[in-house]
């Protein structure tokens, strides 16, 4: 690169520097550009809005650390910019404009997802895709342990609460649980006043129209659900299913606390209140509480006094039918339920599970007088009359009271004459049992000799 000489005047100029600076040697090519001071102000203006700085030795940039306050501001800032969507018909905020709009939809009636099959119409896409599950049979959710199939993931998440033994829906006023918030909430219609439907033959109201129907057929005498196997009708549906599992032998209810089984959800929510110790159901006559509904509809039919099913052996009448079926086996001599651990046979279930009892010493039946416990209610029942006084059986010759039905009865043998009960050593005869006894062990001459 080629050097210019120094004019005089630039050497005259040179001459007012300082003694020891060098002359300056300008070369030709590396003259500096004029620089805008207009753009020179917005560079700087852009680079202050930024999150970096440059360096002095070399001419990179290095990105500014973000401190943990600052981080904290922008997350804070971000999450207030999404949460801005605030529905003004109900309140309820939402994360993002399209799930905004697609909520808008509930309030205007929008529903612009149409099915192709069968033209119903749905506010959002996915309800729609979950709608097409009905057409295609598809049931992605499968019961591992009874096999039920799901289309919607909810569904089967209730259904498995049938199976952990989960009811987490609890009625305040009567303690009756549920699966599913819905079946609470149309249980707690039947605690109002709001019962539309009333039976013009009897006059009893329901809440639901299906029970009204339901009802109808007890005085038409309709049974439109017939078991296919056995010939069995029954007014409602699920009656008939539950009855469906006596011949499956199937029990999907099982008890988390104790393991039993059960075929219905209503005999598992019964069941579970005996661990609970809760009785919601009391009758207004006499007190008495029960677990169960059914337990109480049973019970009003003793205060009834009525007794509609007859035995057409004997006479003998019953207020329910299950007990005339019972002592049919009197007649018949059947006894299908046998004790595994003795082998005696038994008439009903209930004189089984009593009599398994001797076998395994249990007493549940217990005195609140004296703690005294009993295998038996009825045993019970009678001991109280010890701290009562109680002596509810009275003679009708000399209205002498008893407190046991049986004493009565040997009573009534000294105003009959009849002395059936007789000394084999001296002949002497007793009209009650007790005292022949008592005159062979204390009073007989000819056995004391």
């Amino acid at each position: 690169m080629k050097e210019r000489g120094i004019t005089a005047g630039e050497a005259t100029g040179m001459g007012k520097m300082g003694i020891g600076e060098e002359p300056c040697r300008i070369k030709e090519e590396e003259t500096e550009e004029q620089i805008d001071p207009m753009k020179a102000n917005e560079d700087r203006a852009l680079h202050s809005q930024t999150d970096h700085h440059f360096t002095n030795e070399v001419a990179k940039y290095t990105p500014t650390l973000k401190t943990e306050e600052n981080l904290i501001k922008e997350s804070t800032l971000e999450s207030e910019v999404k949460a801005s969507f605030t529905c003004s018909d109900c309140g309820k905020t939402l994360m993002n404009k399209s799930s905004f709009k697609r909520h808008m939809r509930i309030h205007t009636g929008g529903k612009g997802f149409t099915c192709a099959q069968c033209g119903k119409s749905f506010s959002a896409k996915r309800d729609l895709s979950y709608h097409t599950r009905v057409h295609t049979g598809v049931k992605t959710f499968t019961c591992a342990q009874c096999g039920k199939s799901y289309n919607l993931k909810r569904n089967f998440s209730d259904h498995m609460r049938i199976h952990d033994g989960q009811n987490p829906f609890t009625c305040a006023q009567c303690g009756r649980s549920f699966v599913l918030k819905a079946s609470l909430n149309r249980h707690l219609k039947n605690h109002s006043d709001e019962k539309q439907f009333v039976c013009d033959q009897c006059g009893k109201s329901f809440v639901y129209r299906g029970g009204y129907d339901e009802h109808m057929r007890i005085h038409t005498g309709e049974r439109p659900f017939a078991c296919t196997q056995c010939g069995r009708c029954f007014i409602q549906k699920r009656s008939f299913i539950q009855h469906l599992n006596v011949h499956t032998g199937g029990k999907l209810f099982a008890c988390a606390r104790c393991g039993k089984s059960f075929k219905t959800e209503s005999s598992l929510n019964s069941h579970q209140r005996i661990h609970t110790g809760v009785k919601p159901f009391s009758c207004d006559q006499c007190e008495k509480t029960f677990v169960s509904a059914a337990n109480l509809r049973k019970h009003f039919e003793v205060h009834s006094g009525l007794k509609p099913h007859c035995c057409s052996s004997c006479g003998k009448s019953f207020s329910r039918m299950e007990n005339l079926q019972v002592h049919l086996r009197i007649h018949t001599g059947e006894r299908p339920y046998t004790c595994s651990d003795c082998g005696k046979s038994c008439s009903s279930s209930s004189a089984l599970k009593t009599h398994q009892r001797i076998h395994t010493g249990e007493k549940p039946y217990k005195c609140s007088h004296c703690e005294k416990s009993f295998g038996y209610s009825s045993v019970l029942k009678v001991h109280q009359r010890i701290h009562t006084g109680e002596k509810p059986h009275q003679c009708s010759h000399c209205e002498k009271s008893f407190s046991y039905s049986g004493n009565l009865k040997a009573h009534q043998k000294v105003h009959s004459g009849k002395k059936l009960h007789q000394c084999s050593s001296c002949g002497k005869r007793f009209s009650i049992l007790s005292n022949l006894r008592y005159h062979e062990k204390k009073m007989c001459a000819k056995l004391s000799k």
